[in-house]
């Protein structure tokens, strides 16, 4: 099973691939913002992923993942939802030929901001 510190890495690799596209401030023409949101989604599962390891779990699927979450983090319910909010935000993007807006991005920016600063 991946070590605390491989999923961190792999969720700064993520994050750095989504900034590598987003540089001018903006998607560049031809990125596809349904990628954006499964970046931005698998940093997540990874941060949480990371903070899991420390304490030797490793969940097998998202379903045991949001338990896990709920177990090792019972009073942080706004990363909790917003976790939530971002899978959802990704399976949508990714399973439904769904184009997301700006607004619908800056919504998965604002969750994986919210799973960093209360899932620690």
């Amino acid at each position: 099973m991946p070590s605390e510190h491989e999923h961190l890495w792999q969720h700064q690799e993520n994050t750095a691939l989504r900034a590598h596209l987003r540089v001018g401030g903006g998607p560049p023409s031809g990125v596809v913002p349904q990628w954006e949101i499964a970046l931005l989604f698998y940093a997540a599962v990874h941060w949480v992923e990371g903070r899991l390891a420390r304490h030797g779990v490793h969940p097998r699927s998202h379903p045991d993942r949001r338990s896990l979450i709920a177990v090792y983090w019972p009073g942080a319910n706004q990363g909790a939802l917003a976790y939530q909010d971002l899978h959802a935000l990704s399976m949508r993007a990714r399973y439904s030929v769904w184009r997301p807006s700006p607004a619908d991005v800056a919504q998965a920016d604002a969750d994986l901001n919210d799973v960093l600063a209360h899932l620690v």
